[in-house]
């Protein structure tokens, strides 16, 4: 029963930890994420009327107590400060339309302060934004009363020459990376290519590698070099001849069976 019981809790554990490695998460996402998690292995504290299981059941509830005290130690940021103000971009965290007259103002207010010299050289108004937010905010409960379904790509589309300022804030939070699962797949791939046997490659050398301009690359001098280095002739078109090969067969196999057939009704 343990056994099952810390199946159960790993599972969680490690859905988390697959869902915070997503390329396209956002920090916001991340809060939700670990919000959910905590709540779910909330639920799989023993019950207290058992006491048949007594210390078992204890044991369970020190243990998930422990699992959450780690998360939140591990992720204490996220409880106050800049990125806690990040949640603002999460759409599903919102309010209902009642209790939406100042949701949001305090993360506005921290986001513009840590922000506020980026946003500034590229052109922004920071006196506009709060009252952009404002006029957002309220357009969408006016307008979309199921704000689950809606994406800043819509928002952006719909309201971009409006709110204009305030958007571009919610451009800077959305490029936030949430981990660094991207930059450890890059020194894992960087490794493969500078191994012990090519230690002497130069940067410039190790970054071409890594990373190939695909876009730009014209493979026809690769194609003739590999066409006539070879000892053997290569064999270019094999699948081709091959296939060729093939429907000569069914078709000879055909003609065989149409032959016998007709011999058959003649006889």
């Amino acid at each position: 029963m343990f056994s099952c019981f810390m199946h159960d809790c790993l599972t969680h554990l490690s859905n988390l930890s697959a869902s915070m490695q997503r390329p396209s998460l956002t920090v916001a996402e991340v809060q939700t994420s670990l919000i959910a998690t905590q709540a779910v292995l909330n639920t799989r504290t023993a019950p207290r009327h058992d006491l048949s299981l007594a210390r078992v059941n204890s044991t369970k509830d020190k243990l998930i107590d422990t699992f959450c005290s780690s998360m939140a130690t591990r992720f204490s940021d996220f409880s106050s400060g800049v990125l806690h103000a990040s949640k603002l971009v999460d759409i599903m965290s919102w309010p209902d339309a009642d209790k939406c007259e100042d949701c949001g103002d305090a993360y506005v207010e921290c986001l513009i302060k840590h922000f506020g010299p980026l946003l500034a050289s590229s052109g922004a108004h920071l006196d506009l934004i709060p009252d952009q937010w404002t006029f957002l905010k309220n357009s969408l409960y006016q307008q979309h009363p199921n704000m689950d379904q809606l994406t800043w790509p819509e928002i952006n589309q719909r309201l971009g020459g409006q709110c204009p300022d305030f958007l571009q804030l919610v451009h800077v939070l959305l490029c936030i990376p949430a981990s660094t699962a991207d930059c450890e797949r890059g020194f894992n791939l960087m490794k493969q290519v500078k191994s012990d046997w090519r230690s002497g490659l130069r940067p410039d050398t190790l970054s071409g590698l890594s990373s190939p301009d695909i876009e730009h690359f014209d493979p026809d001098s690769a194609i003739h070099l590999w066409h006539q280095a070879s000892i053997r002739e290569r064999r270019t078109d094999f699948m081709e001849r091959e296939a060729k090969k093939r429907t000569t067969q069914l078709e000879d196999e055909q003609e065989t069976s149409e032959k016998e057939d007709d011999d058959s009704e003649e006889d």
